[in-house]
């Protein structure tokens, strides 16, 4: 297995501050070269996606669907959209079933329940990297 040399740069929008502190400890164990911007507030990710350059080498957006001022949902719409082909991967408190309806989740790559312990985000952050080609540099 080949360790990457470059930085895995992650869009964080999620407004809870536990669940952000899980996610970023679960993202250092799973990957030592992570760079992580987060974003708590939906709004504000609504206009840094919609003036999203092209250059920017952004290679995951991990979106909550249960953010203030604008939804996660409107969010993966305006990803359709814009056609911004990062991937979408979403953590939420609800399931993928209650969510079934809604075409927009279609955008994203996969739907994760946020687990509720860092060994639960460290095991979805392990699936993830590897499904997507990015192999995780402290193993797992």
């Amino acid at each position: 297995m080949t360790n990457i040399k470059e930085k895995v740069n992650i869009l964080l929008i999620e407004d809870d501050p536990g669940d952000q502190k899980l996610i970023r400890l679960a993202l250092k164990k799973s990957n030592s070269e992570t760079n992580l911007q987060i974003i708590g507030d939906g709004e504000i990710a609504y206009d840094f996606l919609n003036k999203l350059p092209e250059s920017i080498d952004l290679n995951l957006i991990i979106l909550d669907l249960n953010i203030p001022r604008i939804s996660g949902y409107e969010l993966l719409d305006l990803i359709s959209r814009k056609g911004i082909k990062t991937p979408v991967i979403i953590l939420s408190t609800s399931t993928k079933e209650s969510n079934s309806n809604r075409d927009v989740i279609k955008v994203a790559k996969a739907f994760y329940t946020k687990p509720l312990s860092l060994d639960g985000f460290h095991a979805i952050f392990n699936e993830i990297f590897s499904a997507s080609g990015i192999v995780n540099s402290r193993g797992k």
